[in-house]
């Protein structure tokens, strides 16, 4: 988790990036250079291996419509008692096993 700090001062002896505490999380002293959200990324090619039953595939086909929401290449290697609904979905699918 990153908890921004208020105003742009580092306190003195501390870096931009500081690790708080014993539970990992981190303190960013300052502001960010660049909004997160501006930064321009290259799309991912993404392969999702699900396993179980339908409980455990469809969230995965909705993680999947969301990457490629975002730009995303994704496929989702599928048994074919689900490939149906992968391919309703507009998600790329490859045999699993």
């Amino acid at each position: 988790m990153l908890i921004p700090s208020h105003g742009n001062n580092v306190p003195q002896g501390k870096s931009p990036l500081q690790t708080f505490g014993s539970n990992g999380h981190l303190l960013l002293y300052g502001s960010l250079p660049v909004d997160p959200d501006e930064i321009e990324r290259p799309p991912m090619n993404i392969l999702i291996f699900p396993f179980g039953s339908a409980g455990d595939v469809f969230p995965l086909i909705g993680l999947a419509q969301a990457l490629q929401a975002r730009g995303h290449r994704s496929t989702i290697a599928i048994h074919g008692h689900f490939r149906e609904a992968v391919l309703n979905a507009g998600i790329n699918s490859t045999r699993g096993w």
